[in-house]
């Protein structure tokens, strides 16, 4: 009988923890859990939880999944990032970043911050992508960002973004720029620059094509020079050959021999 309590006991007691809310988390693939202990003597604790079931108290527990493989996040529209250039110009741009949580890093993270991923990413990473973006136009003109120095200017975000981040076990693969919105003024004044910047290089690429023909030319002229050269040559020994043939009587020369023999070409052999 008291096996059979005991029994009915522990079932009863199975079933009230389960009505109280226990229940299993899945970690997916590409994810990292943690289950955070708040209560009893294990209260602060972090386990690091793999792919998989696991189960879990809501009182006593917290799990939180952080995600390892590649997060997309766009600031656009309403949400468009502000900053400013050297000149104190205000620019607003729409980015795209790149990026993941390092899996060896997820720990302190959490024990750090006490905030979730999405946390993370609205509050810190946004934050920093704003102060980053402020510290590297401080060093530019509006005309360099909106121009040709644009792939440089996202290069250097990307760059002291990345190590800015770190801390956050934050991973940037990379930044795109979307969009950059500036006042009306400033942007006839940009694309006035443009157009002149246009202009020199279509006149720069006139100024090479042209530069190329004369080359072509020259080295067209040298080379008829070198032929008419060669060609001159032959004719003057052509002429000289044939001068010396004008030259002859007709008579053969006579050739000495070894014995001091004198032998006439002309005469028959005896």
């Amino acid at each position: 009988m008291r096996n059979s309590k005991a029994r009915y006991g522990i079932t009863l007691s199975a079933i009230a923890l389960l009505g109280s809310g226990c229940g299993m988390n899945t970690v997916q693939p590409g994810e990292v859990g943690l289950r955070v202990h708040q209560a009893g003597s294990r209260r602060g604790e972090i386990e690091i939880l793999d792919v998989g079931r696991h189960f879990s108290n809501p009182f006593y527990h917290k799990v939180i999944t952080y995600p390892t493989y590649m997060q997309t996040r766009t600031w656009e529209g309403e949400e468009e990032l502000p900053f400013s250039a050297q000149d104190g110009s205000p620019l607003n741009g729409w980015f795209t970043v790149n990026y993941t949580f390092k899996r060896e890093e997820i720990p302190n993270v959490y024990s750090n911050l006490r905030k979730t991923p999405e946390e993370i990413t609205e509050d810190y990473l946004q934050r920093a992508l704003r102060d980053t973006l402020n510290k590297v136009a401080s060093r530019k003109t509006p005309f360099d960002i909106y121009g040709e120095g644009r792939t440089p200017f996202i290069e250097e975000v990307e760059s002291e973004l990345s190590t800015q981040v770190e801390d956050l076990g934050i991973e940037i693969y990379s930044i795109s720029f979307l969009r950059l919105r500036v006042p009306p003024d400033l942007q006839q004044a940009i694309e006035e620059v443009n157009r002149e910047l246009q202009l020199v290089k279509q006149a720069e690429a006139r100024l090479e094509r042209e530069r190329a023909e004369g080359q072509a030319l020259l080295e067209k002229a040298r080379a008829e020079a070198q032929a008419n050269q060669i060609i001159n040559q032959s004719l003057t020994s052509l002429l000289l050959q044939q001068e010396m043939l004008e030259k002859w009587d007709g008579e053969l020369p006579q050739v000495m021999g070894e014995a001091n023999t004198i032998f006439n070409l002309d005469s028959p052999a005896q």
